[in-house]
């Protein structure tokens, strides 16, 4: 799992930098980047310098393990719960959310829950820190894509008259899941008339010859996405004169 340590120290100079002596994390991406973990439904709390991991019982197993740096919150009954006691705990007075994640009802029940505490929308906090790309993220992108090319390479072998869309898309999400990754989005694959349509799902039409054919795939290897898209022409080559 990543070290984050890093990346919670240049985040709490922004909180001090802004104001804020809270924080809470709900954008599910923004989460994976702050702790390294990739589980879902879960949420960071940051006050003064502790950190809050809460999630419920199906990930705090496997958080617990690999999430270094946080508390474990154990969410049993409702995460309102346990960040009213987590906000009082720590007195907490001016507490940033994610403006561009959290719901209206959401944020407003929130701030009903603490008459003293001070429920401050921010934007684009997080996501001005992920857009400076670490080293280690550029390789591990790299690898993405150089997979990706690698399982497309294996996929236009395949394209012949005769085979569905519905096949190619498949083997393109057997592939990724057989190179450790998975598919960032279902697979596109769209051929003849379905082809100018940008987001065609495949379905059991079959290639032609003399035909065209879009492929747009992606793979997502560990943290990272890849995406290509490609169009592929079947029957006999052109020859420039």
């Amino acid at each position: 799992m990543r070290n984050c340590e890093k990346r919670l120290s240049v985040f709490s100079e922004s909180l001090k930098r802004i104001g804020l002596d809270s924080f809470l994390v709900t954008n599910e991406t923004n989460v994976s980047y702050l702790s390294g973990f990739e589980g879902r439904d879960s949420f960071l709390f940051f006050s003064g310098k502790k950190r809050f991991f809460l999630t419920d019982s199906r990930y705090i197993e496997e958080a617990a393990v690999s999430v270094k740096g946080f508390d474990m919150e154990l969410v049993e009954s409702s995460t309102y719960e346990n960040l009213e006691r987590l906000i009082r705990a720590n007195r907490a007075r001016k507490i940033g959310f994610e403006a561009m994640n959290l719901v209206y009802e959401v944020a407003a029940r929130l701030k009903g829950l603490i008459s003293n505490a001070e429920f401050i929308p921010v934007k684009g906090l997080i996501e001005g820190m992920r857009a400076i790309k670490e080293r280690a993220e550029v390789k591990a992108i790299k690898e993405a894509v150089r997979l990706n090319k690698k399982v497309l390479g294996r996929v236009v072998a395949l394209i012949r008259p005769g085979v569905t869309e519905r096949y190619l898309r498949d083997r393109i999400e057997t592939e990724f899941i057989k190179n450790g990754a998975r598919a960032a989005f279902e697979p596109i694959i769209a051929s003849g008339p379905n082809s100018s349509r940008p987001h065609a799902r495949a379905g059991d039409d079959k290639i032609r010859k003399d035909s065209v054919v879009m492929i747009d795939i992606g793979c997502r290897l560990g943290f990272y996405n890849s995406d290509l898209t490609r169009m592929v022409f079947t029957g006999a080559s052109v020859k420039e004169k």
